[in-house]
């Protein structure tokens, strides 16, 4: 938006001309569209002798600051999440041409689990805090870092979408689709699809108009119910899978054994190429 365009707009609004009336002579001398529209929206819908301007887009430090955690704490998230879906995957369908489930997937459980534990708390607080502050202030969805984070998460999660979708056709095409890799598929389309459409909904609501609140507030609270549901399930999977503290103790005391004798074994097969008989003890 253009000063001239801005100054335009406020002679003749000074004049008494009406906002459908200018919208329409700007667009018969060919300025864009949106254009149009922003240096409209510029103004307050007022009765006042004199146009008064909305409050501009602004960047403040301690938004920002709550903006970066906030998409921050959802990518750990979707991450954790789609990571800790694989794990159930890959227990329930095991691929004979990969090792058995074993320790080093029930650490990548533990990690997710871990991770959902901690950042998405942190992201239901931070969106619930952001949205009440919207709501009371609707100007503040004119904030540049949340549009900013929110194009951007929308173009990342559409090339997961557009990625995920070429990864299918190209199994498809190549004859290797097995239930393993569509249930890994619909997983990650599936978070994906869900950030994507959310945000993609979320900038085409009209949040500053009050009789449209009502509806908005029950959609979110719906999509927020269904996806705690989601991790929920998920994490309390997660726990089941991987065991209690005690377990994975344990379990790392016996791997640890199982490598002490693994390196006895080798010491001994050394000795015995060296010297062609075994050794009296163990002790060096």
């Amino acid at each position: 938006m253009t000063d001239e365009l801005t100054r335009c707009v406020r002679e003749a609004l000074s004049h008494g001309a009406s906002k459908l009336d200018i919208r329409s002579k700007l667009l018969e001398a060919r300025w864009p569209e949106d254009e149009v529209d922003n240096a409209l929206d510029a103004f307050a819908d007022i009765d006042f002798p004199v146009p008064i301007p909305r409050p501009k887009p602004y960047l403040s430090a301690r938004e920002a600051f709550l903006y970066l955690a906030l998409f921050t704490t959802l990518y750990i998230s979707a991450i954790s999440l789609g990571s800790l879906v694989y794990r159930f995957i890959d227990r329930a369908f095991p691929d004979a041409a990969t090792a058995s489930f074993g320790f080093l997937e029930l650490g990548a459980v533990r990690w997710s689990i871990a991770s959902l534990i901690i950042a998405f708390p942190i992201f239901l607080l931070l969106s619930r805090t952001l949205y009440r502050s919207i709501r009371r202030d609707p100007e503040k969805r004119t904030s540049k870092v949340r549009k900013w984070l929110t194009y951007l998460t929308l173009f990342v999660a559409g090339g997961v979408l557009l990625g995920d979708l070429i990864t299918v056709v190209f199994s498809l095409l190549g004859g290797e689709l097995t239930v393993r890799f569509i249930l890994k598929s619909l997983t990650v389309g599936g978070i994906a699809g869900s950030i994507f459409g959310y945000y993609l909904w979320d900038l085409r609501q009209a949040d500053a108009d009050p009789d449209r609140w009502a509806a908005r507030h029950r959609g979110v609270q719906v999509f927020a119910t269904a996806i705690i549901a989601t991790v929920g399930a998920a994490i309390i999977g997660g726990l089941f899978l991987a065991g209690s503290p005690g377990m994975a103790r344990s379990t790392r005391l016996d791997d640890q054994r199982e490598a002490d004798l693994q390196s006895i074994s080798r010491a001994i097969d050394i000795y015995w190429a060296q010297r062609g008989e075994l050794p009296a003890n163990l002790v060096h």
